[in-house]
């Protein structure tokens, strides 16, 4: 009965959008060979001591996973309409940086699909694979040294999918709806509290009733799974798609076969942690976290994916780590730093996704709940109904922080590579090309 009447209110909606077709598929990402674990740099997750010779193909800086608590996947949404075609990709990974945007461009473009309508993201999980970085910075932070075998075996399962996207198209509608996930998150900065609970959704429905799935966007970091864990998992983020997928499934008519695929898109989580911690803790959020959506269900609309894409290039300035901020002595002159300009990008690309009144705007890395909260209300100021930060996308360049925390300081600041005002540049230009 649920169902009949679930299909009834959604049949009520107006059909006069021009025809849409969304294709959705996944594929499973988990190591079939030796591989760390990346994320967490911290003494738990190293080899002591470090294997300076070659005894091992690349193991030299972390531990080898032990297996996988749950499967590591590429999720993957099509949107084609009006000969353009947009394509979403979230990776359990803990980072999604440009060297494998231009990799997979160069893949899939004989697919017809256009580098600026390409978007990659990073569910931020700490306990997804290493070895897939050639940036020697990243490897012996966070991802161990480069194994070319692995890689290939990572983008080519990712281009597989794609391609299973395409294929899969259907004539589908959009629809969105936001809601406050409250109590599933707080601050990890000293005194923050305010941070952006908002979830905002863009979910697909085939022509013939099915929840074929699409995006959840939300800010949290993939932390649950502590640095003693050596077991492969999606983490948090991989919990609230399970829970978002059962929920539509529950949803769907009893001739649907497929389960419906969701893609978590992190948003503005540089300063926003779980509230609850281990595997027992994360399923509990994925629980909570349909509680909420559940209870908002009622306000799901209909979206015009009207399609416009924008890109525009940005120069942050020279990447540096200021000793300072790191080392927490005020004795060490403000302007000190190690340069890494061979290592961190110092131009990065920003682009945004319209779809009628909802607006998706890329972030090439950690924006703090600040910057995000700002970008979202500027973007509601402008007309737009929907306001989605993809945070981790395209490009990982750290994290960013307001002009006030870092001078504040605390551990994203460390990590803050391009100072006090890298945050707010890219703020600003996303506004001017709102603004345009």
């Amino acid at each position: 009965m649920m169902k009949l009447l679930l299909a009834l209110w959604l049949s009520s909606f107006s059909l006069t959008f021009a025809q849409t077709s969304i294709g959705i598929s996944e594929a499973d990402l988990t190591p079939e060979m030796q591989v760390p674990l990346g994320g967490y740099g911290s003494a738990a997750r190293r080899n002591w001591p470090f294997q300076f010779f070659k005894t091992r193909p690349f193991l030299r800086l972390f531990k080898s996973a032990q297996g996988s608590l749950d499967p590591i996947r590429a999720k993957v949404m099509t949107l084609y309409k009006n000969n353009q075609r947009i394509v979403w990709i979230s990776l359990d990974v803990v980072g999604a940086p440009a060297e494998i945007h231009t990799a997979l461009s160069s893949k899939l473009a004989p697919l017809g699909v256009k580098s600026e309508h390409l978007f990659i993201s990073a569910t931020h999980t700490h306990s997804g694979p290493g070895a897939l970085s050639r940036n020697h910075f990243w490897q012996v932070f966070a991802m161990d040294r480069f194994q070319n075998d692995f890689y290939q075996f990572f983008i080519d399962k990712i281009v597989s999918a794609v391609k299973e996207a395409i294929d899969s198209e259907t004539s589908a509608r959009l629809f969105s709806h936001r809601f406050k996930a409250d109590g599933l998150t707080h601050s990890r900065r000293a005194g923050g509290n305010d941070i952006d609970r908002e979830v905002t959704t863009l979910l697909a429905r085939s022509d013939d009733g099915r929840w074929l799935g699409g995006i959840v966007n939300f800010a949290i970091h993939g932390v649950c799974l502590g640095d003693d864990n050596l077991y492969f998992s999606s983490d948090v983020p991989g919990s609230i798609e399970r829970s978002v997928e059962d929920y539509l499934e529950k949803q769907n008519p009893f001739f649907s076969s497929k389960k419906p695929t969701i893609l978590l898109i992190n948003g503005a989580e540089g300063d926003v942690s779980p509230d609850h911690y281990g595997k027992e803790g994360m399923e509990r959020i994925g629980k909570d976290f349909i509680s909420k959506l559940n209870e908002s269900w009622s306000s799901t609309e209909e979206i015009n994916p009207e399609i416009k894409v924008r890109s525009t290039e940005i120069k942050l300035g020279t990447p540096k780590v200021i000793l300072r901020k790191c080392l927490e002595k005020n004795w060490i002159p403000k302007w000190f730093g190690l340069r890494i300009k061979r290592y961190i990008n110092s131009t990065t690309t920003l682009s945004q996704i319209q779809l009628g009144q909802m607006l998706f705007v890329t972030w090439p890395g950690e924006p703090t709940s600040a910057l995000g909260l700002e970008l979202k209300n500027h973007i509601y100021q402008n007309g737009y109904n929907r306001a989605v930060v993809m945070g981790l996308t395209n490009d990982h360049l750290a994290y960013f922080t307001t002009p006030e925390e870092f001078l504040a300081g605390g551990y994203e600041t460390c990590v803050n590579f391009f100072g006090a005002d890298g945050g707010n540049n890219i703020l600003q230009k996303h506004k001017d090309i709102i603004n345009q």
